[in-house]
Parts: C-alpha cells; structure tokens; sequence
C-alpha cells in the first residue's frame, strides 16, 4: 500500500491525515478535483474539508445524483444551504439579493433568510413564499423585524400556532397580532351559540312587548326586533312565525287603540258641536 502512494496524488493517500493536509492545500481553481474529493473520499472530515473549498454552490448541486449515500447527500445539502445563504447576505443592491433569493427553494432555508437579512422587501418576499405554518411560527419567534413577523402571522391559520406566537413573539406587533386572531376564532366558533342566545332572547322581548301598555313605543321596538332577527335568522327558523305573530299583534292592538281614541276624539267634537248649536239658539 506504501509502495502504490508513490504514484498517486497525495489526495489519495491511504492515509487519511495526509489526504487531509493535501485536499487543504489544494488551489482553489482546482475545483473540479477538489468537487470529486468531496463526493468520493471515504473519509466525512476529508469529504467536509473539499466541501469547504467549493464556493460556487451551483456546483456542488451538479453532484447530488440519487445514488449518493444518505450522509454525503446532507453534507452537500448542507454546505449548498450556507453558500446560498451566504451569498444573499453578502449580495449587493436589492435587485442582486432578490436575484440570490430566488435561488433559495428551501422553506427552512427561506425562513433563516427572513431572519438575517435586513432588507424588509427581501424578509416580506422570503415570507411569502414559505407555506409552512411551523417555520412560519418558528420564524415569528426570532428577531425578523416587524412587517416580515405580522406578514408571517397573517399566513397562520392554526390556532394552537397562533396561541403559541401570542405568548412568544419577538415583536409585540406580532403577538398582539396573533392574540387578534385567536379571538377571532373563538369569536367565530361561539358565534352560533351567541346567536342563538340572541334569537331566544328577541322571541321573548317580542312576547314581553305584547304585554306593554305603550303601544306607540312597543311597535317601534317590535320593527327594530324583526329587523335585527332578519340578520341574524335563518330562512327556515320556524320562530319567524312566531316572531310575526307577536309583533302583528302589537301592531292589531296599536290600531284599535288609535281606533278607540279616533272615537271618542270624534265624539268630543260632536259634542262640542251640539253645545255650539244650542248656544247659537
């Protein structure tokens, strides 16, 4: 084995250390050697060290083939990871940074991408594009900013997620937001409950207002309490009827009573009229 070193490249020494040292102190310009090193050494110290030479990650995407093994597939997705981020957050101008972003496919990768980078457009568009609730929640738990973290929120519908942000949200934008949309959800799943504690009580206010002596003021709130129940019913609710019933009778006994008072309003005038007449005699 000693004998075959000397004809080959020290990077393919049967000693790993030595191996070590030459991949080390191979050029950088080297890189398609240094590129099968990274994919062929069986040694992960030796493999990592060509990885770290790589810097061109489009390259080391050309050497992810399906019949890798499972560890050299991570190393290589993982150094893939740190060039692409890398390289957004050393990118110059917004137009070289969203150029870089879209490379980056990755959701977990987008996500630490929101949270290093400072520019809000980049953050909001890496945000966008991540469709997963639990690195959006995750996302929202880190100094990301104010509008990525609220652009964040605002794409969780989960609400174990969003209690969880509420409490733990680097911004507090961001769990005030996150509180809102809690009670909105619960606002939503009592909201039949509510509702029908509302119809109950309108039936019974209709029945008490038939009860009542001011007629005038029991038919102007028995119009109120079937409009509102028109909101709030539905079509088939078979306590319309019932609802109409009440408030028609209102309206029946509002009628007779103006009726009545009609009466004997006219025989007060009828009466006043005789008495003229005879005091004309």
């Amino acid at each position: 084995m000693a004998f075959l070193n000397i004809f080959k490249p020290k990077w393919q020494h049967s000693d790993p250390a030595v191996r070590l040292q030459a991949v080390l102190n191979l050029p950088e310009a080297e890189q398609q050697t240094i590129a099968q090193i990274a994919v062929g050494d069986a040694d992960a110290k030796i493999r990592q060290a060509a990885q770290g030479k790589i810097s061109d990650w489009h390259l080391l995407s050309g050497l992810l083939t399906s019949d890798l093994e499972q560890a050299i597939t991570n190393e290589l997705t993982e150094r893939i990871d740190a060039l692409q981020l890398s390289g957004l957050l050393a990118a110059q101008g917004i137009e070289a940074k969203m150029i870089a972003l879209d490379a980056i496919h990755k959701e977990s990768l987008l996500a630490r991408a929101a949270e290093e980078e400072e520019e809000t457009d980049i953050r909001l568009t890496a945000v966008a594009r991540i469709s997963d609730p639990k690195i959006l929640a995750d996302l929202v738990t880190k100094n990301c900013g104010k509008a990525a973290a609220l652009a964040a929120v605002d794409k969780i519908t989960d609400e174990p997620l969003l209690r969880r942000i509420a409490l733990d949200a680097a911004s507090r934008a961001a769990r005030a937001r996150a509180q809102q949309k809690v009670d909105e959800i619960e606002e939503e799943r009592n909201r039949p409950v509510r509702l029908e504690m509302e119809r109950a009580s309108l039936i019974d206010q209709a029945r008490q207002l038939t009860e009542s002596t001011n007629l005038g003021q029991a038919l102007t709130e028995s119009q109120q309490l079937q409009k509102h129940w028109r909101e709030i019913a539905e079509a088939s609710d078979p306590r319309t009827r019932q609802l109409e019933e009440y408030c028609a009778s209102i309206k029946t006994r509002q009628q007779e009573e103006a009726a009545r008072i009609e009466a004997r309003l006219a025989a007060i005038r009828k009466q006043q009229q005789n008495l003229e007449r005879l005091g004309a005699i």
